[in-house]
């Protein structure tokens, strides 16, 4: 051994001499077995959460009983009251980075840029309902709506696509404003039909338009 190092011998369980010693000159089982014979309301709560981890009846039965305990549900309340005003910050944080994190699944499962001018940037774009039933889906989770609660709910059903897209706030306003169809879209129509610019033209809102008519273009 070389010198100045110290090594620390083995101490062995004097219930099993060729077992290690754990704790109060027991083995690690020895020491267990004695702690749980002394304690049994302790031994059954270890089994419960045991058969908890596995989801046996037994464990579901159990919870579902604790559930409709009154003193259970009083007190649960209130532990994590008083551990909610304790660590609000933290709740906050964690908060936001779950609503950012749901909000830029749900964008990126909807094609991730506006479906009708192109705009890219995450903190523009919006859901859309195509069918105008946003506020009916918003009055599902509350009196004032939460869209949080739309989010939660299109997850659960798989992202379905049917019904809905994903817009920019420009144009989701300016589809609301115009009666239900967004500007650009009557720009393309009109761009459809032959009412093409003139030479000159510049690059506003995803058209071209005359550098003297944009007023008339965006009419």
């Amino acid at each position: 051994m070389p010198k100045g190092i110290y090594v620390r011998p083995v101490r062995m369980a004097a219930c099993h001499p060729d077992q290690k010693h754990f704790a109060k000159d027991k083995c690690r089982s020895c020491y267990w077995r004695a702690y749980y014979a002394e304690r049994p309301d302790q031994r059954e709560k270890k089994l419960i959460q045991s058969r908890r981890r596995n989801g046996t009846p037994e464990a579901k039965a159990y919870d579902a009983a604790r559930r409709q305990d009154p003193d259970y549900v009083a007190a649960r309340a209130e532990y994590f009251r008083g551990h909610y005003q304790e660590n609000k910050e933290r709740y906050r944080v964690t908060r936001r980075q779950y609503r950012r994190g749901l909000r830029q699944e749900m964008i990126a499962a909807y094609g991730g840029v506006c479906s009708c001018c192109g705009e890219a940037e995450f903190g523009f774009l919006s859901l859309e309902h195509l069918n105008g039933d946003g506020k009916a889906h918003r009055m599902q989770f509350g009196e004032r709506g939460n869209s949080d609660g739309i989010v939660r709910d299109l997850k659960r059903r798989g992202w379905p696509q049917d019904g809905y897209t994903v817009l920019c706030f420009n144009c989701n306003m300016g589809k609301a404003i115009n009666g239900g169809t967004c500007p650009h879209e009557q720009h393309r129509a009109q761009l459809t039909v032959g009412n093409q610019p003139p030479a000159g033209a510049i690059h506003q809102g995803g058209i071209e338009t005359p550098l003297g008519e944009a007023t008339k273009w965006m009419d």
